[in-house]
């Protein structure tokens, strides 16, 4: 006779971009990067286009930055274009993993 023991285990939640609602953070439309947030999810189809040859992206507000093959390059070039500014800078991609921030999910 044989006993399987079935393993069960619990999926990470999975965070869809195209689903994303400023709600999901601490702070609303009032927390950091907000905007940018919307922007990423407003704009994923134009975005995703980019991903196999530049999977990072830097945004700023409504604008789409750039497209850089490196999140360092991303973080470099977002300095010298605009100093300490705030910039979303993302690995392209439409879900991933849920994660906390400051008491919210996303």
């Amino acid at each position: 006779i044989m006993i399987q023991n079935e393993a069960r285990t619990t999926a990470a939640p999975v965070m869809n971009w195209r689903d994303f609602d400023v709600t999901m953070l601490p702070e609303g439309r009032l927390s950091p990067l907000a905007t940018e947030l919307e922007t990423y999810r407003d704009r994923l189809d134009e975005i995703l286009g980019n991903a196999s040859k530049t999977p990072y992206v830097a945004i700023l507000g409504n604008e789409i930055l750039g497209y850089y093959r490196t999140s360092r390059t991303a973080i470099d070039e977002s300095m010298r274009r605009h100093g300490p500014t705030p910039v979303l800078i993302m690995k392209i991609v439409e879900t991933e993993h849920a994660r906390s921030l400051g008491g919210g999910s996303i």
